[in-house]
């Protein structure tokens, strides 16, 4: 949110509104595929995160929808890899919930993608 650094951020567009449904359209529809981050099932996700499904839908674009249960983390690695792959992603979206709404999902999300983006270079 806010004024983009256009040294910093010099290839990202600014919307022409702060509402985040233009913002989540553009990011889905400038992108190859999206990435959602969730910690339980489906029916934890806010509006913004099924607003960024739908988008995916619309668009039609490459969506995966990951939990990040601890008991799930390795399966989830190997199917990311494999979907980032099998759909030549090259611009990724990330998307999900915010941390004021699941408290800790930040971190969790920050680790899991520290440790796996690293892997799509092998």
């Amino acid at each position: 949110d806010g004024m983009i650094d256009p040294i910093k951020y010099a290839n990202l567009q600014e919307t022409s509104t702060d509402d985040y449904s233009q913002r989540t359209e553009y990011n889905v529809r400038d992108s190859d595929g999206t990435l959602i981050m969730i910690i339980g099932n489906e029916d934890t996700m806010d509006n913004g995160t099924k607003l960024t499904v739908n988008m995916t839908k619309k668009y039609q674009k490459p969506m995966c929808i990951i939990s990040l249960n601890e008991e799930h983390k390795n399966i989830n690695e190997m199917e990311i890899l494999e979907w980032l792959m099998i759909n030549k992603i090259q611009i990724l979206n990330i998307a999900g919930l915010r941390e004021q709404t699941i408290p800790g999902i930040y971190q969790q999300t920050q680790s899991f993608l520290r440790n796996l983006l690293p892997k799509t270079f092998n």
